[in-house]
């Protein structure tokens, strides 16, 4: 029996489970230092903690960037090294090592639908821990963290 159309989605579905449970997991054992955490004197901070409205609209906005990074980078790097993994695989010289495969850009790359369930697995994995770890930290960074997020570290 061959996979059925949803096959791709259970990827998705694993994936942003397993992402999340990264991200929480190394959340947990490797919390964001103490000295991040401490209230800033950066005068564009303050102007943003003083105003929620505003304060959100950028939480929303840099959310939005760092999820869209994560995807767009992820699934470029699946994909490059999937190629990569490819091309070594199909050259006929397999003592060659994996860095001197040469690459031609006309042969097309054949991506079935494993292929495309491991794909999301790997994507949909890096945007939950990029939701999970990534953003909240550089929340941190960038003191724009509400005062939710700091009683979640207790």
């Amino acid at each position: 029996t061959g996979p059925t159309p949803a096959y791709p989605e259970t990827g998705l579905v694993f994936g942003a489970s397993l992402g999340s449970f990264i991200g929480g997991w190394v959340r947990n054992h490797y919390p964001i230092p103490q000295s991040i955490i401490e209230i800033s004197t950066n005068s564009i901070a303050v102007s943003l903690q003083s105003s929620p409205i505003i304060l959100n609209i950028v939480r929303i906005v840099l959310g939005l960037v760092i999820v869209g990074l994560a995807k767009v980078l992820s699934k470029k790097f699946f994909f490059f090294a999937y190629d990569l993994a490819y091309r070594a695989n199909t050259n006929n010289d397999q003592s060659q090592p994996i860095t001197a495969v040469s690459f031609d850009p006309n042969k097309k790359l054949v991506v079935t639908p494993m292929i495309e369930a491991y794909s999301k697995l790997f994507v949909y994995s890096m945007v939950s821990f990029s939701i999970c770890y990534i953003a909240p930290y550089i929340f941190y960074l960038l003191n724009i963290q509400t005062p939710i997020d700091l009683s979640t570290l207790v």
